[in-house]
């Protein structure tokens, strides 16, 4: 609880901060996905990573980044997604963690991150210190859910079956 001679403002994030409750999700992303335990095994895998972000900011309210697996000597297996020539085991597993942040401090004290405090000394000069508060059980505003259709979508390779029109009572069918 802060005393007279401290203040809390709800400072923006800064891009740090932000890289790092986005690494905290991802980090989630890969702890919890059951294709990604150490009993798997991949002969041939591709990927994409794409990074979506919508800001509250008239100069540039979207971005979007993506990057893609690539092989490399020590790791041929990975290829671009999506795979080509693949036979009829292949599976697209696709997962989307989406947060939205309302308020820069509760997102700091969800991860555990230091709070900027602004302290009022007795000279009445304002300097701001880093408090760290417990990290709060409150996971935020979170959305996660498994988007695979949407992926096989977005790579063409999902099989849409044509609409079958049965001809109504009376159309001399």
């Amino acid at each position: 609880m802060p005393t007279a001679q401290e203040r809390i403002p709800n400072k923006s994030l800064s891009g740090d901060e932000l890289k790092e409750l986005m690494r905290q999700d991802f980090d989630h992303l890969l702890t919890n996905d059951g294709l990604l335990g150490g009993h798997m095994a991949y002969g041939r895998v591709g990927y994409d990573i794409i990074l979506r972000m919508h800001m509250d900011n008239p100069m540039m309210s979207k971005s979007e980044s993506r990057t893609s697996g690539k092989p490399s000597k020590d790791n041929p297996q990975i290829e671009p997604a999506p795979l080509r020539e693949t036979t009829d085991e292949a599976i697209v597993a696709a997962v989307q963690r989406s947060r939205t942040i309302e308020s820069p401090n509760a997102e700091r004290l969800r991860a555990g991150m230091p709070v900027p405090v602004e302290v009022r000394d007795a000279d009445r000069t304002v300097r701001t210190e880093m408090v760290r508060y417990p990290k709060t059980a409150d996971e935020g505003d979170v959305v996660q859910g498994d988007v695979s259709a949407q992926a096989m979508a977005d790579w063409g390779i999902l099989d849409i079956p044509q609409e079958v029109k049965l001809p109504e009572d009376g159309d001399g069918a």
